[in-house]
C-alpha cells in the first residue's frame, strides 16, 4: 500500500467524521487553482469536441463541478462563449485566488499559448495529440484587443464569490445548484473535468443535464472512473462491499458512485442523447473477478479494464 493511500480503517474514520456537524466542512478540490491547469483543461476539451466536428465555445456554456477556481468557465468567455455558468455543490470557489486565475489566463489567451503537455499534467485528460493553440476550433474567439474587457465583465462575479450577482454578469456561480438552475434548452454546451463520477443517480442526472441543452447541444465529459486514490490500487472500490462503503462515504457531500462506463453510457442513452465520440484509458484490472463485490463481480471485461473516459455526447436537432 502506498503511504500516499488510506487504509481502510482512516476510510471508515473519515466517513464517521462526516456524521458529525459541528466539525468543519474540508473545502478545496486541488488542480483548478492553477491557470495553466484551467488552460489545459479547456483547450482539450474545445480540442477534442472539434476533432468529432462539435463546438464548445458558443452561446451559452455550463460547467460542472469548477473545483478551487472559474477557471474552466473563465476560459470559456475568453475564447467565444457569450455567457457561463458555473454550477457546484458546495463553495469551493474564493474571491482572491480567482482573481489572480483570471490575469492569468487573460495573458495566456491573449499570446495565444499553446495546450500544457503531459510533461507539465502528466495525469490530465483527455489526451490531444496536436497541443497548438486551437484557433480553427475557436470560430468566434474575441480579438486581443476585447479580452481585456470581457474580463473586466467578469470581476463583479469574481469579487462577489461564492456569490451571485444574477443575469447581469456573464459569470454566473450557483452552489448549491438545482436542476431547475438552468432553464430548459437554453445550454448551447455543458462541460465537465472529473465530476460526472459524483453523481448518485447518474439517470436523473444526464437527463437534467440533457434537459438544459438547445437542440444540436453538446456536453463533453472526462470522467475518472478510478478509485480515486482511496484504494492502493486503482479499482479496488469495486472490492469493497456496498454496506462498507455506505459507511465510507458517511455524510460527505460527494464522494465517488463507483459506477462503471457501462453505467454512463446506459444513461445517455435513457436521456436521449446521441453518442458522437467516446475514448476509453484502460488499465490492467488488478483482481479476478472472484475478488469483486456485488454487483461489480458481474462487470464486463471492458468495464473492469477502463479507468477513466472522454464522452462527447450531442442533443438531437
Amino acid at each position: 500500500m502506498s503511504a500516499s493511500t488510506p487504509s481502510t480503517a482512516r476510510l471508515v474514520l473519515g466517513g464517521l467524521k462526516s456524521l458529525l456537524p459541528a466539525l468543519p466542512s474540508t473545502l478545496g478540490t486541488g488542480g483548478s487553482n492553477n491557470a495553466r491547469y484551467c488552460h489545459a483543461v479547456w483547450l482539450r476539451h474545445v480540442r477534442r469536441a472539434a476533432d468529432a466536428g462539435a463546438q464548445l465555445a458558443r452561446g451559452h456554456v455550463v460547467e460542472i463541478g469548477p473545483g478551487d477556481s472559474l477557471g474552466v468557465s473563465i476560459a470559456a468567455l475568453l475564447t467565444g462563449a457569450s455567457r457561463v455558468t458555473a454550477l457546484d455543490a458546495i463553495p469551493h470557489a474564493a474571491s482572491e485566488l480567482n482573481l489572480t486565475v483570471a490575469r492569468h489566463l487573460l495573458d495566456l489567451i491573449q499570446n495565444r499559448e499553446p495546450i500544457p503537455d503531459q510533461s507539465e499534467f502528466p495525469h490530465l485528460k483527455p489526451f490531444v495529440a496536436d497541443l497548438r493553440f486551437p484557433t480553427h476550433a475557436l470560430p468566434h474567439l474575441p480579438d486581443v484587443e476585447a479580452l481585456a474587457s470581457i474580463l473586466e465583465a467578469t470581476l463583479p462575479t469574481l469579487r462577489a464569490l461564492p456569490g451571485d450577482l444574477g443575469a447581469a454578469s456573464p459569470l454566473r456561480y450557483l452552489c448549491p445548484w438545482r436542476p431547475d438552475s438552468i432553464a430548459a434548452s437554453s445550454a448551447d454546451a455543458i462541460i465537465s473535468q472529473a465530476t460526472m463520477e459524483y453523481f448518485d443517480d447518474l439517470t436523473a442526472a444526464y437527463a437534467t443535464l440533457a434537459s438544459w441543452l438547445t437542440p444540436g447541444g453538446v456536453m463533453s465529459h472526462q470522467i475518472d472512473l478510478s478509485s480515486h486514490h482511496l484504494t492502493p490500487t486503482w479499482d479496488g472500490h469495486w472490492s469493497i462491499s456496498r454496506p462498507l462503503w455506505a459507511l465510507i462515504k458517511g455524510k460527505r457531500p460527494f464522494f465517488p458512485n463507483r459506477a462503471p462506463l457501462s453505467d454512463h453510457l446506459r444513461a445517455i442513452k435513457r436521456a436521449n442523447l446521441d453518442l458522437v465520440a467516446l475514448t476509453r484509458y484502460e488499465a490492467p484490472p488488478t483482481r479476478p473477478r472472484s475478488r469483486l463485490a456485488p454487483p461489480f463481480c458481474r462487470l464486463s471485461l471492458d468495464d473492469r479494464m477502463t479507468r477513466g473516459a472522454w464522452i462527447l455526447a450531442q442533443k438531437p436537432r
